[in-house]
């Protein structure tokens, strides 16, 4: 069943932009705040994005809903080896 308007108790989130005119096209999402994140990371140290994941309160999507700042604290650095 497909509803044309949301409800009024919806948050959109991922469809928000669904409805902008011609909006696959990559200069509509830049023009929309996309990759404004990673451009945000792109200048910080690992460090510190593991900090902003902590304080956001990101959580997994696994079953256990684990915290994704605590889990890539877990990850080794600086070993040499590529880390995956």
């Amino acid at each position: 069943m497909r509803y044309n308007d949301p409800s009024p108790l919806e948050t959109r989130v991922i469809s928000q932009r669904f409805d902008l005119p011609n909006s696959t096209s990559i200069d509509t999402y830049l023009a929309n705040d996309g990759y404004v994140a990673i451009q945000k990371c792109v200048g910080m140290t690992p460090e510190a994005i593991i900090e902003e994941l902590k304080v956001s309160s990101l959580r997994g999507r696994g079953g256990a809903g684990f915290p994704t700042g605590m889990k890539w604290s877990f990850v080794p650095r600086n070993t040499g080896k590529p880390t995956y």
